[in-house]
């Protein structure tokens, strides 16, 4: 399952017949309890500069992508470890944008993008998975970009704000699972499995 299948982040469990859904999102479109964005942006603009700009997620109502601008590193990163802390500490100063929980962001890699090779400016980008209690969010990811000198660029998202202790225990066992897949494969084929794995 994907991100956006059926417009809906999901938590995929390793059984390939389970899923949960994420918390259902309020009619309005976005979730609620969420800060003003506007509010929010205005105050980082304040510290940051005014050309930065917000697009929010049409479904959540938290922070899509945030670009424009540039917030300059208190130090040089010389390697990827170094960007990584760079991320984790632009996605405290941007969480009430994105809403997404540090907790439930696991770092995935970190790359160097050379894009002074077609007359733009070297660039870093540090990725980031959604997992809640090991259970990945697929296609929920945050991505921090970076000058090559440490300096902040954009912040982009499509992962789900706020799941931190969102239940991750599957509603059937293994063996009622197996139980199901064996009993419908017997009753679309007419033939009884010859294996069942959970």
């Amino acid at each position: 399952m994907t991100r956006r299948s059926f417009s809906r982040p999901f938590l995929a469990l390793s059984l390939g017949t389970c899923a949960l859904v994420a918390p259902a999102i309020a009619a309005g479109g976005t979730a609620s309890g969420h800060p003003s964005l506007d509010g929010v942006l205005d105050q980082w603009r304040a510290a940051h500069g005014s050309t930065w700009r917000l697009q929010t997620d049409a479904e959540t109502g938290y922070l899509e992508i945030l670009y424009g601008g540039r917030v300059a590193a208190s130090v040089n990163p010389r390697n990827d470890s170094e960007f990584e802390v760079l991320a984790r500490g632009a996605l405290l100063d941007t969480g009430a944008m994105h809403g997404i929980d540090a907790d439930t962001l696991v770092h995935e890699r970190t790359e160097f993008l050379p894009l002074g090779q077609i007359g733009s400016t070297d660039k870093e980008t540090v990725r980031f998975r959604e997992e809640v209690n090991g259970v990945r969010v697929v296609g929920g990811y945050v991505n921090v970009l970076f000058s090559a000198d440490g300096a902040l660029l954009s912040v982009h998202s499509t992962a789900l704000p706020p799941l931190s202790g969102f239940g991750t225990v599957p509603a059937l066992s293994r063996r009622g699972a197996s139980a199901i897949a064996a009993a419908t494969f017997e009753t679309r084929t007419g033939l009884p499995p010859t294996l069942v794995d959970a």
